[in-house]
Parts: structure tokens; C-alpha cells; sequence
């Protein structure tokens, strides 16, 4: 089953609740906030859980919790890592302030759907120039709040992929193509070759090109993606998910990072 949303309808709903949180939150100095108690509640009663710690650290995975506002009451290491941001300063943030505008009235969207049918929501979206795949999963707070555990992992679902039953599936049309952005088709192309294990004779003649202007594409491609070497490269389209991608998923990537229609080198 695929879903469909109203985000500035979500948009619209947390803004004046997520407002009126952040007033309350404005104490003074060494005094709890609304938001410090909130947080340490639903910290304790997650950490009673003896599985806590096996999700949050051992599975190596991003797992965040987020209340219905958009904001975030918890999120681990990796996911710190994945948006560049220290944990300790994620927490008490709303999705509006992490991500761009597109980006974060999308996200919203996942999060109201998810509150309004109680159904896990699998999404696979591009993040900072990485396929993810994340699970939005419904839940309910020590105190009966709605909450969302948002679980996330590299890659994307494969090919023909059917999500379980109970659960909706989406593909994001709003993606954070990092380092892509700057990608023209060609060394899009060219870069999903090198991480295929294509020898730069091999591309040339996949392409019809010579081995030099090849050579020169994969110099402009070290340059902008900070890759000293092939391997590096390949490192990079594999982490990307462009090489395990399929034809249809390609060209979700190709549109994400709003690449070139033309590469202008000469056969």
C-alpha cells in the first residue's frame, strides 16, 4: 500500500503547538526546562526496556524518537553522524530546524500520516548524497503521547520491493543530494561504472569515448566528491546505493541530485 499526505496541512498543525513549546522552554538559566523533564520521562521509561541498548548501539543503525510536533526527544550516535550534528544538540530541535524547507514539510508529512493510521511507514530517500531506508514507527509514550521511532539504515529496499503487511511503503520526492548536487549525468554515470569495478577501457568503450576524456572525468569526479583514488571512488558509489540500484531507482537518484542533461565532452 503506498500513502499519500497533506504536508502543509502537517506543516500547518505543528507550528503553532511546536511554537507554544518553545515559550515554555525559555526558563532561566540552571532551572528544567519543559522539554529537560519531557526528554528525561521518556528516556527513563525507554531505557527500561532491555532491548534499548542493542537497537540504539550494537545495531549500528540511526533511531531517533520524535513526538507528533516534529520534535526530537531522542537520537543516537549514528544518526548524529548522519546529519552532522552532536547528538546532545539534536535533541530538543524540530525537523523544521535540521532539514531544508522541502525536506522538512515532507518529513512532517511521514510524521502526521504515521500518528493519523497508528501503520509502520518504510521510506527511502537520498541524504546528503546516501540512499536511506528508514521505518517510521508508530508508538506510545509513558504517558500516552504519540511518538514516532524513526529507525534508519544505508541502502534502499530492493527491486520489487512489497512492503509487510500493516505497513506503508513511499519513496521521498524531496532528497538532500550532498556532494551529487554538483554532478553532471556523465560522471553520475561514470561514477556508478567505477563502482561497478568497470577498468577506465571499459567505460570508455561502454560510452564511446576515449580512455583520456574518461580519465579527465574521473579527475573532476575526485576533485568534487574528495576522492584521491578509484577505490575511493568506488567506496562512494557503493555507499551511495547507485550501484546496487535499479534502472527506475537510477533514475530517482539522477533526478535527486538535479544533475546536467548533457556532459559536453566530445567522442
Amino acid at each position: 500500500m503506498r500513502i499519500s499526505f497533506d504536508a502543509d496541512r502537517a506543516v500547518g498543525e505543528i507550528q503553532g503547538r511546536v511554537s507554544d513549546r518553545k515559550s515554555l522552554m525559555r526558563v532561566s538559566s540552571g532551572e528544567e526546562t519543559v522539554h529537560d523533564a519531557a526528554t528525561r520521562q521518556v528516556m527513563a521509561w525507554l531505557a527500561s526496556n532491555p532491548l534499548w541498548p542493542s537497537l540504539t548501539t550494537d545495531a549500528g543503525g540511526c533511531v531517533a524518537v520524535i513526538d507528533a510536533t516534529g520534535l526530537v526527544l531522542f537520537a543516537n550516535e549514528v544518526t548524529a553522524d548522519t546529519v552532522h550534528c552532536p547528538a546532545q544538540h539534536l535533541i530538543g530541535r524540530t525537523i523544521e530546524e535540521l532539514f531544508p524547507p522541502a525536506i522538512a514539510k515532507e518529513r512532517m508529512g511521514f510524521i502526521r500520516a504515521v500518528v493519523d493510521t497508528q501503520r509502520p511507514l518504510i521510506v527511502d530517500a537520498v541524504f546528503h548524497g546516501l540512499y536511506r531506508c528508514s521505518c517510521y514507527r508508530p508508538m506510545e509514550g509513558p504517558g500516552g503521547e504519540k511518538l514516532i521511532m524513526c529507525v534508519g539504515r544505508t541502502g534502499h529496499t530492493k527491486p520489487g520491493f512489497k512492503p509487510p503487511p500493516g505497513t506503508d511503503y513511499v519513496r521521498a520526492r524531496h532528497d538532500d543530494a550532498g556532494p551529487f548536487a554538483s554532478l553532471t549525468a556523465r560522471e553520475l554515470e561514470i561514477l556508478r561504472m567505477v563502482g561497478e569495478g568497470m577498468t577506465t577501457a571499459d567505460i570508455a568503450k561502454r560510452l564511446h569515448r576515449s580512455v583520456k576524456t574518461i580519465e579527465w572525468h574521473r579527475v573532476s569526479l575526485g576533485n568534487k566528491l574528495g576522492a584521491n583514488n578509484r577505490v575511493e571512488l568506488a567506496r562512494i558509489a557503493i555507499d551511495s546505493g547507485l550501484v546496487s540500484a535499479n534502472v527506475s531507482g537510477n533514475r530517482d537518484v539522477e533526478a535527486a541530485v538535479d544533475v546536467e542533461a548533457g556532459d559536453g565532452d566530445e567522442k
